[in-house]
């Protein structure tokens, strides 16, 4: 038995995400090889102890950082696709931020984001 939603939308799918920092010759790894699937209407909760991940992992799917490794797709759209002044855009302007989770806006298209 699947755990995910029949027939649902996914919002959010983060596929082999991984987030690594240089501290002098060490490589620290915020993130490693994370896959998530977040579906419309689908409501749940990130946790972990501090310096696991979980702020790293929502500024990549906030389009406030970028992967060292994977892809981050946001209502359709695939967020490495898009250069830094799309993605401001992308920030400021993207319907989950403004109701698509409530099903209020129709899905974007990344063509919604190209610098104006």
């Amino acid at each position: 038995m699947s755990a995910e939603p029949a027939m649902k939308d996914v919002l959010i799918s983060v596929r082999g995400i991984t987030k690594e920092f240089r501290r002098g010759k060490q490589t620290v790894y915020a993130l490693r090889d994370i896959d998530l699937d977040i579906y419309d209407g689908e409501y749940l909760s990130i946790m972990g102890p501090s310096g696991s991940g979980k702020s790293t992992l929502f500024n990549m799917v906030g389009a406030l950082d970028r992967p060292t490794a994977g892809a981050v797709v946001v209502g359709g759209v695939s967020l490495e696709t898009l250069h830094s002044s799309e993605l401001a855009y992308f920030r400021g302007r993207h319907p989950l931020d403004q109701g698509r989770a409530c099903g209020t806006h129709p899905k974007p298209r990344r063509d919604q984001y190209r610098s104006r």
